[in-house]
């Protein structure tokens, strides 16, 4: 392996190719988690996403929230998405199908943001009942009309106990619960109850209306684009049954191009959120989503009816169905995650899980400063979760990623963060995770909505675009490894060194004539930022007499490489040792 680079506050990585074997499978494309940005910028920006080498984009959560400045995770209107005089903090439901079509036309997969597990804080005033309480939901409001108590009926949602309302966020704490307990006081959702009305009324003084407030949940003719056309054939689903939830079926019918064509019918609390699940997918025309808190909503739930919403919902560029691809965020050991809310390979679902403990384990070694270890990442149980299914580093599980909204390079969610150093942008840790199989995020926060209160989004990598906002000044730094991981990432994952500063693997395939491998890549990851170098050999794959090329820009690089050491082209020598 060549040298790899370790001056202070700057990347440390080494990427060699010797050719491309095109006939190997593409690693999915690459997702660029994109906040803070307002739709219609985002759509002036799609040529940067484009070029960069990006080929999906997680968007925040789209739906109305309880304040217009929030990031969106407090939902108070899910089929809200914005309208002109009264916009979300991103723009109107018109810009948000706007940037999804032109992320679509460059190729973009678009994911948003599901909130499924809770609705907006926890409202108890008799004011907020009388105005009708959460769009679509029932809050089974006492007569006369008053202030609801722990122990009070809550209708859709989860009550409390004589000692106060239940909580999931601290299992230390009182009122601990994990699936019925309000998550940082947002309202919990309760996916088993069954009060059956019409959610959105059409008609007033339907019997089956839900109780109308003098603001919410009142008849509005306009509400029909909400529901499918009931006259069309319908799509039933066989939800096969898992170790966790039984088989049920279920019925869907489809929306249609005409939005005047719904039908609207009774559901419960769970009908509304698969319904509008199938509305983001039909008619918003998302490709999938990430799943908020996925740990605090009963299994049961996204094993029967989201995978069961999900089943065959997406049309793919060629015209083809197939079942969106989603993945959850839970703050959990890989074995309880994997167990409970992974659903990928029984040829039904298409639920991943974000790497959440991989991620931890990469910002770790980013803020130890070249004290960390690499063998960190190797402990299936709090390392990479892509281990526990089969101990193999090969995608079959989990999203990688280092940074995001919650998990940043600086800022502590309760101001605007400052920009990150170079140093804490970690970019030898998006080389590595770039380079390895799977699913792939880089996150990017653009600064560029105003908020004075509530949670701000930490920050992530300002460079994700190719563009150094401290600087004003063009940077290819990440869009480099970007178009690396599009190139040359092929092939098994085959580790070949790793201590406590350096990694290298290759990306190489089984060569069924020779019975060798063929590689593709070479990778070699420095974590430290001290002065210097560090060099290792390894045996690779490669032929003897193959030339490889350094294509992450290292070599030469001013500040990374100012005296020359780092090789711009390694040949590999005999046994197929490189250095």
């Amino acid at each position: 392996m060549s040298r790899t680079g370790r001056p202070v506050a700057a990347l440390s990585l080494l990427v060699c190719i010797a050719g491309v074997a095109w006939a190997q499978p593409a690693e999915p494309p690459v997702m660029l988690q994109w906040y803070e940005q307002q739709w219609t910028d985002m759509e002036r920006r799609v040529p940067d996403f484009f070029l960069a080498g990006y080929g999906s984009v997680w968007l925040p959560p789209v739906s109305k929230a309880a304040s217009q400045q929030s990031v969106g995770y407090d939902v108070f209107d899910r089929f809200d998405l914005g309208r002109p005089g009264s916009p979300t903090l991103y723009g109107t439901e018109q810009s948000f199908r706007a940037v999804v079509d032109e992320l679509q036309q460059a190729n973009g997969r678009v994911y948003v943001d599901s909130i499924l597990n809770h609705n907006s804080f926890r409202e108890t005033s008799a004011t907020f009942q009388q105005r009708g309480g959460w769009p679509g939901f029932w809050m089974d409001p006492q007569s006369p009309l008053r202030q609801k108590f722990p122990t009070d009926p809550w209708g859709d949602f989860h009550a409390g106990v004589p000692g106060g309302y239940l909580q999931s966020e601290d299992p230390g704490g009182p009122r601990y619960d994990l699936f019925r307990g309000d998550l940082v006081a947002l309202v919990d959702i309760d996916q088993t109850t069954n009060h059956q009305f019409i959610r959105h009324p059409i008609e007033p003084g339907h019997p089956d209306n839900i109780p109308a407030g003098t603001v919410h949940n009142r008849p509005d003719p306009a509400n029909v684009r909400f529901y499918p056309d009931r006259t069309q054939p319908g799509q039933t689903v066989v939800v096969p049954p898992t170790s966790r939830a039984g088989s049920v079926t279920l019925t869907f019918y489809p929306y249609t191009e005409n939005p005047e064509d719904g039908v609207p019918f009774m559901e419960n609390a769970t009908g509304v959120l698969m319904r509008w699940t199938q509305w983001m997918l039909e008619v918003q025309g998302v490709d999938g989503f990430r799943l908020d808190a996925v740990k605090h909503t009963y299994p049961f739930f996204w094993d029967q009816y989201f995978d069961g919403v999900m089943r065959n919902r997406w049309t793919t560029p060629d015209g083809r169905t197939a079942t969106p691809f989603s993945f959850g965020e839970s703050v959990a050991d890989n074995a309880f995650v994997f167990n409970n809310f992974v659903r990928k390979n029984d040829g039904f679902g298409n639920r991943d899980a974000l790497d959440l403990n991989g991620a931890a384990r990469l910002r770790e070694l980013i803020n130890a400063g070249g004290f960390g270890d690499w063998a960190s990442l190797e402990n299936a149980g709090g390392g990479h979760i892509d281990l526990i299914d089969d101990g193999f580093i090969n995608g079959s599980v989990g999203v990688n990623h280092v940074f995001s909204h919650d998990n940043g390079s600086v800022g502590d969610g309760g101001s605007m963060p400052p920009l990150p150093t170079d140093r804490q942008m970690g970019l030898f840790a998006h080389a590595y995770t770039l380079m390895r199989p799977g699913h792939t995020i880089v996150y990017y926060n653009a600064r560029a909505v105003q908020r004075s209160f509530g949670f701000f989004p930490r920050e992530g990598t300002p460079i994700a675009l190719g563009f150094d906002e401290r600087a004003g000044a063009l940077d290819d730094r990440m869009t480099r490894l970007v178009r690396a991981r599009n190139t040359v990432a092929r092939g098994q994952y085959i580790p070949l060194q790793r201590d406590s500063d350096v990694i290298v693997f290759e990306r190489s395939s089984p060569n069924n004539i020779s019975g060798g491998r063929d590689g593709q890549a070479l990778v070699g990851v420095n974590d430290r930022f001290d002065t210097g170098f560090d060099t290792r050999t390894v045996n690779t794959s490669f032929a003897p007499g193959t030339r490889l090329h350094e294509i992450s820009g290292t070599a030469g690089d001013p500040v990374v490489d100012p005296t020359n050491q780092i090789f711009s082209v390694v040949t590999v020598g005999a046994g197929g040792q490189a250095t």
